[in-house]
């Protein structure tokens, strides 16, 4: 599909800041990005929506590396960070949904209808199929690696 839409997009965005800077400017008219950097404009006054319809809902992991110097205390603040409040203050911070459903109790009824994996928005989005990405064909490469080259030469030409 990206081959068939080239020819009428008139910027790829490379970084976070991109797509509501592009979208501010009017340079774009629609744009995928960070619901963060789309909250955190709109809070300074940019006339930007959001559509969840659709959404692609991403997981990030903390985790401690074998062999990590400072183990206990890195599983201390884990598992402190998990609990309810934490992730209803780290949500309020920078509008990424808690990983703590029990973190939706303690928001804003406004801030949970604009969180990523809320129980009001979870229904119209798609998870992201990680396992897919690093399924490796008969060659080794994963479906990762096939769809970076072939958007990297797409994009290229």
């Amino acid at each position: 599909k990206i081959e068939d839409m080239k020819p009428n997009v008139g910027r790829w965005w490379v970084a976070g800041a991109d797509a509501p800077q592009s979208l501010i400017s009017g340079e774009v008219d629609i744009a995928a990005a960070y619901n963060g950097r789309i909250f955190k404009a709109k809070q300074e006054g940019a006339p930007l929506e959001l559509s969840w319809d659709q959404s692609l809902l991403q997981l990030d992991y903390w985790l401690v590396m074998k062999g990590s110097p400072n183990k206990e205390n890195a599983a201390k603040f884990l598992a402190y960070i998990s609990q309810a409040k934490p992730q209803a203050d780290f949500a309020e911070a920078i509008s990424y949904g808690p990983i703590n459903n029990d973190a939706y109790k303690l928001l804003p009824k406004e801030m949970v209808g604009i969180l990523p994996g809320s129980p009001e928005l979870v229904k119209k989005q798609v998870f992201q199929n990680y396992g897919w990405w690093g399924e490796k064909a008969a060659d080794g490469r994963t479906n990762w690696d096939v769809a970076l080259e072939r958007c990297v030469t797409m994009l290229s030409q």
